[in-house]
């Protein structure tokens, strides 16, 4: 096919889950003047996270002002309720691992049900951005819209558009959210005389013998040798009462006649709510998660017919943690009862020893 075109057609790369290269026309460039057919500037007029002509209605799309009224300091996180057909599932609560499970049109099979990510065109972790980085977010839903990504794109496509700078001085935008996390629907704990009560009781019904005498279990509630006859609230020794949530973000943006420019400073700390184990002095233990984030974007008018787009992005993370996940640890406070050994012996000496229960 020949066409006869000005100079001023813009050739641009883009990846579209494979990498293709599309001829552009500038805004102020008709298709009368370049002499092509209707068919041709069908194909032509196709642009970087347009996607008005691709589908029927099965794209849905929300701007930076409402992702930025939910207070999360992760983005999946905070596009829940916000985009229809997306599902979003948080895994767990755990400091720097509250990153959420993203669905579109839900389970289509028992593997790999995850979906296709672009960022800018490109695919990346939304881990690796923050709220205020985005500028909008949109979801493709049907087969119409998602045909262009292949099988990549066939359990649905989330299309991530990052801030860019404007034309007039420079804004400075600064945010900061702090919060307070705490445990709720904690199961109560059987205490030490208790305990002893349920076992032997459990082992009267299968015809055993007791396994706590009544001279023991009244020691237990005594509480008076502890040693021997210790009585420990085991969640109460291993969580914290309530952990912290930071989030700072600063915003520079602006630009002139030549170049526009968008840079993003942020810093996310959280503590959890397990403790620092005290046993271990030189090592500390406790979750606790810290990331600092960079993210510049810049738009350079080389030519007048040339722009240079450069997005640039990065993260320090410091993640702190015991030897045990913290699912490791949860099962030992609910797997571990009161009357199994004493945070520290009369002697001062921590208590390491294993305790497991076996009942016939």
């Amino acid at each position: 096919m020949k066409m006869k075109l000005n100079k001023t057609l813009i050739k641009e790369v883009l990846y579209c889950g494979v990498l293709s290269t599309l001829l552009l026309f500038p805004s102020r460039l008709s298709a009368q003047k370049a002499n092509v057919t209707q068919n041709d500037v069908e194909v032509f007029e196709i642009r970087k996270n347009k996607l008005d002509n691709l589908g029927a209605a099965s794209i849905s799309q929300v701007d930076h002002e409402e992702i930025e009224n939910v207070n999360s300091i992760d983005p999946s996180n905070s596009f829940f309720g916000l985009l229809n057909g997306l599902q979003v599932y948080q895994n767990n609560g755990f400091a720097g691992q509250r990153s959420a499970s993203l669905l579109i049109r839900g389970r289509s099979s028992l593997q790999d049900n995850s979906i296709l990510v672009l960022v800018d065109g490109f695919e990346r972790r939304l881990d690796d951005l923050t709220t205020m980085d985005i500028e909008k977010v949109q979801v493709l839903k049907d087969a119409a819209a998602v045909a262009i990504y292949g099988q990549r794109g066939a359990n649905g496509v989330l299309l991530v558009t990052t801030k860019r700078g404007g034309r007039e001085g420079m804004n400075v935008n600064v945010k900061y959210d702090v919060g307070v996390s705490q445990a709720f629907r904690m199961p109560d704990m059987l205490n030490a005389a208790d305990y002893a009560r349920a076992v032997n009781e459990a082992l009267y019904y299968d015809g055993l013998p007791m396994k706590y005498t009544a001279h023991e279990i009244a020691a237990y509630e005594e509480g008076n040798a502890y040693s021997l006859y210790p009585n420990v609230d085991w969640a109460n020794e291993l969580l914290n009462k309530s952990g912290t949530v930071s989030n700072l973000n600063v915003e520079f943006d602006g630009g002139g006649k030549n170049v526009k420019y968008y840079v993003g400073i942020s810093h996310q700390g959280e503590k959890g709510l397990l403790s620092h184990d005290r046993s271990e002095e030189d090592i500390y233990t406790a979750l606790e998660y810290d990331r600092l984030g960079f993210r510049s974007n810049l738009d350079i008018d080389l030519t007048k017919s040339t722009l240079l787009r450069l997005n640039i992005g990065g993260n320090i993370v410091q993640n702190t943690r015991g030897g045990k996940s913290p699912d490791d640890i949860f099962g030992e406070i609910y797997g571990t009862p009161s009357a199994a050994m004493p945070v520290k012996t009369a002697n001062g000496i921590w208590e390491v020893q294993i305790f497991i229960v076996i009942i016939p």
